[in-house]
């Protein structure tokens, strides 16, 4: 999202798209979080322009992410971005090639937690995600801020899930999930 001084910057919960509340920034602040916790780690980021590849001048989610993952004190050598992938399910087969390519010990898969269950679901139903990332750990990015800033993050979480906006992400998530279990997922 484009912000007050015009530059670009990951979204709120009060901020919404065409699928109801997305709170992205959270994922950047669990990711902080997590490279605090184990500084030998790489952050990987994923994510070209998503609804917004029409727009001229968008930067890319994955650059976004990256600056503000430095804001954190994340050093630049230690993020890894990827910036073609267009939804979740690019991301994911991204995400294998990378790992397939490198040598990583564990993998920690960050988002939100009305977002967890379809990430797992694709990993699960896709055999190939399936082969490489069976063993990677989805991590809910509200868990892991409540953990660290439970007093900041508390009161936000809980009226972001209370909210109409919310509530239309996950319906959306959830049938997802029944649209993989089920073999009619649109995966583009």
């Amino acid at each position: 999202m484009k912000g007050r001084s015009g530059k670009w910057r990951t979204t709120s919960f009060s901020e919404k798209d065409a699928f109801g509340a997305l709170g992205d920034r959270l994922r950047v602040v669990a990711g902080g979080i997590i490279y605090a916790e184990h500084p030998e780690a790489v952050v990987i980021v994923l994510g070209g322009r998503g609804q917004l590849k029409s727009v001229l001048g968008v930067p890319t989610v994955a650059s976004i992410i990256k600056q503000e993952l430095i804001k954190l004190k994340v050093p630049p050598k230690r993020v890894i971005i990827e910036e073609k992938s267009g939804n979740t399910f690019e991301q994911l087969v991204t995400l294998s090639g990378i790992i397939r390519r490198g040598k990583y010990d564990k993998i920690m898969i960050i988002s939100n937690e009305y977002h967890l269950p379809r990430i797992r679901t694709m990993i699960k139903y896709d055999s190939a995600l399936n082969r490489i990332l069976h063993d990677a750990k989805a991590l809910s990015a509200e868990k892991i801020v409540m953990r660290k800033h439970h007093k900041k993050w508390a009161g936000i979480i809980a009226k972001a899930y209370a909210g109409a906006a919310m509530k239309q992400r996950i319906r959306l998530e959830k049938k997802g999930v029944v649209d993989i279990k089920s073999g009619v997922y649109k995966y583009s």
